[in-house]
């Protein structure tokens, strides 16, 4: 996923998640969880997010990656997604899950190194799109996607039909 390409950061490293993270990516995907708004739409179970994590550790690499950032030896944020066709053109979307980074190393250069190992993630399977999701509230985070390149094309209404 591009790793070998980048200098880790003086206190950041950067790497693929694996099936001895599922833990840790679990406990991030929780925390992700608690403070989005699907904490008041979804009900959270423990067993089926532990399955999905499950299934993207255990893709392929061209079908869905997880990476972590680490402080140290401790995972402090990741990024998961999947690859998928396209309905509309040629070539596939890597479309972000999830991408979390523990509140008091936001805001650094680290964070969003996570997102560009995700774009790179999504140049190397040959992805024709990367799609990021966001919170219209978010406007911080909204002028950053933009600023490195990102579009709004569109929003997403939830409803529950089961």
């Amino acid at each position: 996923v591009g790793l070998h390409r980048r200098q880790p950061m003086p206190e950041y490293n950067f790497r693929v998640a694996t099936m001895e993270d599922l833990e840790d990516v679990y406990d991030m995907a929780k925390e992700f969880y608690e403070a989005s708004p699907y904490a008041t739409t979804h009900e959270f179970s423990e067993a089926r997010v532990k399955e999905v994590i499950r299934i993207y550790l255990s893709a392929p690499l061209n079908e869905a990656v997880v990476v972590l950032m680490l402080d140290g030896e401790l995972p402090v944020g990741m990024i998961a997604g999947v690859n998928t066709a396209n309905l509309f053109s040629e070539g596939s979307q890597a479309i972000e899950q999830v991408w979390w980074v523990d509140p008091p190393h936001r805001k650094t250069r680290a964070s969003v190194t996570l997102l560009m190992l995700f774009e790179e993630w999504a140049k190397e399977i040959g992805a024709k799109y990367c799609v990021m999701s966001s919170i219209p509230e978010l406007t911080e985070l909204n002028r950053l996607f933009e600023g490195v390149g990102f579009r709004l094309k569109e929003q997403s209404y939830l409803k529950e039909v089961f």
